[in-house]
This record gives C-alpha cells, structure tokens and sequence, in this order.
C-alpha cells in the first residue's frame, strides 16, 4: 500500500515524500477543492529512494501520486510552503525514527533542551509509534512551535526512510545535525559556546561536517511515569550514565547543508551535488556522545562485544552544562506532567463573566471543599478554560475571511470567523458589531454552500473587506433562505451519536426531557453506500499492511543502497516465513 508523508513546495519543483520503490511514478496535482486539475499528471522517478521532484503548477494546492497515469491515486495531501529567499532556521535537528514500547517522555524533553543549550531552535521528528503518556511532551513542544512531526503509518518501517526526509528541511534550515534520540552533540572547547560557532568558519563549498562519537553504556530503561523531581535528576542520561569507550570515527555523524546534499545513509550522505566537499571536527572541539543501550536481543544489540568499543572509562561531567540541563528539562517535564485539579473558585478571577452563566459544570473544576486527587487534573494550561472551550477560542485565533467552521446543535451554524469574539460549545455567544446569526433549514444542501464559498475566498483578491462581506452574503442567499429562531428550531440538521453508557461525561441525557418519542430514522442508501466505501478504503490504507519483501527492493533505480546489504530495511525473503498480517 502505497503511504506518502510530505509533499514540499520549493522553488521550480515540488517534492513528495514517499516510502515506497519504483522506477516510475505520475505526480497528480489537485486544487483547493481537492479537484484532480485535468490533463496535469506528470511522469517522474524515485530519488532518492523515497522522494519524487514533480515541476510546480499554478493553482495547486494538495497533490497525490500513481504508479500509472489512469490509476485512481490515494487522496492528496496538502503542500507544505518552502518558497523561502533564505532559510528561515539557521541550525536545525534531524531526529531518527521513534518507535518500540520504552517511554520516551523523559529522553525526549532531555534530548531537545540539551540541544536548545547549544543554540539549535528547530527540530523535525519522526514517530513510528509512541504511547500516549510520551506523546504529551511532544504535543508541548508542538504547541511551542519548536519541533516539525511526521508520524508514519507505513506496512514497513526502516532509518533511511527518515533519513532522506532530508528533503523536508531543504530551505527550511540552513544546516542540519543527523543525529538518533540517544545521541547528543557535545561541544568540548570551552572557548566554543554554540554549535553555530563550530559551523562558522567553513564556507559554501562544504556540504557536510562529520563528528566522531563516543559510545556511552545505558545500563538500564528509562522511567514510565514522572514521580518527582529527584527521579528526574536520577534518570537524565547526562547525569546518571558516564561509563564511555574510546572516541572513534567508526560510525560518525554528519552535520549537514541540505540542498547540497542528493541522498543519504544512515550516518552521513552518499551522494552530494557536483562540487560539494565534506569537511570534518576534530575530536577535541566536539564530539557526539552517544547513548547506547546494553540491553540484548533488540536492534543494536551486541555491541559491547564489537572491537571498537572497548577500553571503557569515566567521561568527566560538564559542571555548567548539566546544571543548566537540570533546570530546564526540569521545568518542561513539571509544566507538563505535575498537574493538578482546576478549583472552581479560580474561575471567578478569569476577566469574561460572561462565562459563569453558562455554570460550573462546563469547566474541569473541583470546589475545594471536594474530594480531587491533586495529580489526577487537567494540564495547567487548561486551568483557565476546559479544553473544549479551549479549542474553540484557538480556532477563533485564525482570523481568516476564507475559514468557516460548522457547529450544531438543534440547528447548524456556519459563522465567519472573522465576526466571532467567543464560542460557547455549540453557537458564539459574542460576535463583533455589525454581525448577525441566521439560520439554514435542514434540507439545504451544506456541500454545495461551502463549496463555493471556499472557491471565492481561495480565488478572488478582494479590494475591501466590506466587499468580502457582501461576496459572503450573496453567496450564502443564492444556497439559503433566512428565517428566525424560532422557524429553524423545529429542524434537525445534525445525528448525534450519543452513548447511552451509564457515569460518564453527559450521562443521563434519556432522561432530559427534549430527548422523548424516539422513531427509526430512514437510512440514507446513496450516502451509505459512499460513506462504506470510504471508510473501507481509509480503514485499509492504514491497518490493512503486509510485509516488504526484500525482492521488491532489487526494482528500486539507486543501486548504491545495495551495496550496505539488504539487512538495513526491514523486509523478508519470499522463501522466508512471515505473517503477511504481522508487521512492526
């Protein structure tokens, strides 16, 4: 099944990423509706491995790929703008794929404060799979704006999938550190404050900068669950793990400038543009210090008994360095994971009374006089609001006069973002000056209306935002016709799928006395039919995955990769045994 992840936008080219092999691929380009652009398709090829350059085209604004150019392609994915004049990140982070059953939380909030330390403010992770608890922290540093997350859903997973995502940081960062979540760049001249400094002298030719490693042993699995701050300070790597082999070159990795760079390998690139060169750091400056794990029968695992990693000794702590680590991942992991209940009483000193009238019971609070457990609460940047509410406010933040949002209750809502100051969960219950409400009858066909409305404003350059008002209203008459509250309320435009499961959130409803009379609802057949099939294809897409077999790999147009053997992919004979159905 094919699973693509990016699709960039850059100067005279637009590149896809996509984990799969193939001679020959068709790029398919769509425009704002997600309508295929006739007679558009343009044949292309894999390189590296994984990355399709199909030519720009004016209108476009999703785009999705075929392996035959009358094939119905999978549904597109938007572009992602990297027209840029310069790089917008001057040093950015690469992370290697995340996956297995070991909580990242800690070695995540510890591995990006470090490398924030050394002057890198941008990072792009990958995530194969991840628990819930770990996800927290990286949703933080998503809310902050300092990381870029692709998760892969893929029938077969493999480093240099990732690797040569290199792509998605082209004119988006001048330089990129390649580096695994275990590894750390350490700067050893104390004259050398920031990883900058280390990249300063060398001039454009140079399109990459290797760095040796220094293996540390990680004798044991990280936390599952934050406790306190004393199992903080005890389980950071930086500060509890010490015992390091010899630096060596054997396995270095690269500091990067991705336009430069053409494909990579796990380490360091393969191929580089027509004079580039590769420039190194001595050991001494820095180094990388890499975390390893001692633990057997897992991916790396042996190690300890390759000749290069021998002669164990005690590596120095960085006094400074780690007491300024301390602080910060301490910080991060108390802001997300040290919680407590919101009490009732707070809410009176928020400054929008107009909230009390809506009662307590819409807020995540406890009176204190309450029986609340203080580490079982809502995160603290949701003391204020719940996080419904929360959302809705977010999602006002857009200011768009192309955005429109649908909200139901009895009746639907299409409201103008612009004109909303704040939402209650189903309507605004204030809108600016000016504005109004109306209502659409339940037979009005929404599609239709917000299709066009979403094909002017995508389209058509305004002069004026009164002009952009009154487009607004002529579209919304030709589709509706007004009427007052009171003629909307008998018409229900909205099915709530609502449990009738006893003590949870919103239980209870049966009983309300607007909710009676309850009658068997016509079945949609047409509907049904196309909802099935679509659900069916997406479901599919995702869970419905098979092995990757190593033959299939020999097809691929780069025959460099053959050389590193076929156990870099994670792929099976078709002579071997293997579940079809059973994929990592």
């Amino acid at each position: 099944m094919l699973h693509y992840l990016h699709c960039l936008h850059f100067g005279s080219f637009l590149y896809i990423s996509v984990p799969v092999f193939s001679e020959k691929v068709y790029c398919r380009y769509y425009n704002c509706l997600r309508e295929e652009i006739s007679n558009s398709s343009f044949q292309s090829i894999f390189f590296p491995m994984n990355v399709i350059r199909c030519p720009r085209r004016i209108g476009v604004k999703y785009m999705s790929i075929s392996f035959d150019s009358e094939e119905i392609p999978q549904e597109p994915i938007p572009l992602v703008y990297r027209v840029f004049e310069a790089p917008i990140h001057e040093i950015s982070v690469c992370v290697g794929p995340i996956y297995g059953s070991e909580s990242k939380w800690l070695e995540v909030a510890e591995f990006i404060e470090h490398y924030k330390l050394i002057g890198v403010r941008y990072f792009y992770f990958t995530v194969l799979n991840m628990n819930e608890y770990s996800r927290k922290i990286i949703d933080e540093y998503l809310r902050t704006g300092e990381i870029k997350l692709t998760v892969i859903q893929s029938e077969y997973k493999f480093h240099l999938l990732q690797i040569n995502e290199n792509q998605r940081s082209k004119h988006h960062s001048k330089w990129v550190i390649n580096v695994d979540i275990d590894e750390r760049l350490f700067i050893l001249n104390d004259k050398i404050k920031s990883v900058g400094s280390v990249l300063s002298g060398y001039n454009d030719t140079v399109a990459e900068v290797g760095l040796a490693i220094r293996r540390i042993q990680k004798t044991e699995k990280l936390p599952e669950k934050y406790e306190s701050d004393e199992q903080i300070i005890s389980e950071m790597e930086f500060l509890k793990y010490n015992v390091s082999s010899p630096v060596t070159w054997g396995a270095y990795k690269t500091i990067y400038r991705p336009e430069k760079i053409a494909a990579m390998y796990y380490h360091w690139a393969y191929q580089k543009y027509p004079g580039t060169v590769a420039e190194y750091v001595k050991s001494e400056v820095a180094l990388f210090r890499h975390y390893r794990t001692t633990e057997k029968n897992i991916l790396g695992s042996g190690w300890l008994t390759d000749p290069n990693y021998k002669n164990f000794s005690i590596v120095p702590e960085e006094t400074k360095f780690a007491e300024k680590l301390k602080e910060n991942v301490l910080k991060k992991i108390e802001y997300v994971y040290d919680q407590r209940v919101l009490y009732c009483e707070e809410i009176a000193e928020i400054p929008y009374e107009e909230y009390k009238e809506f009662g307590h019971d819409i807020f995540n609070c406890t009176f204190r006089n309450e029986t609340g457990n203080l580490r079982n609460g809502i995160p603290q940047i949701q003391r204020v609001f719940s996080s419904h509410l929360g959302c809705l406010q977010n999602y006002l933040s857009t200011r768009k006069v192309n955005c429109f949002k649908t909200s139901t209750s009895l009746i639907l809502i299409s409201h103008f973002c612009l004109f909303i100051a704040a939402m209650y969960y189903h309507w605004a219950y204030q809108r600016y000056p000016g504005s109004v409400a109306e209502y659409v009858k339940s037979e009005v066909q929404v599609r239709p209306l917000l299709s066009e409305l979403l094909r002017t404003f995508e389209l058509t350059v305004f002069s004026s935002a009164s002009e952009k008002t009154q487009q607004f209203q002529k579209i919304f008459n030709r589709h509706t016709m007004f009427h007052n509250h009171s003629d909307s309320m008998s018409f229900f435009i909205s099915r709530h799928y609502r449990t009738t499961e006893k003590n949870i959130l919103g239980s209870g409803w049966l009983t309300d006395p607007n909710y009676k009379n309850f009658s068997i609802v016509q079945e949609e057949t047409k509907f049904a039919e196309k909802l099935k099939e679509n659900v069916l294809k997406k479901i599919k897409y995702v869970y419905d995955q098979r092995v990757l077999y190593c033959e299939e790999i020999a097809e691929i147009p780069y025959e460099e990769y053959k050389e590193f053997g076929h156990d870099i992919f994670n792929c099976t004979f078709r002579n071997e045994t293997a579940s079809n159905k059973n994929v990592d």
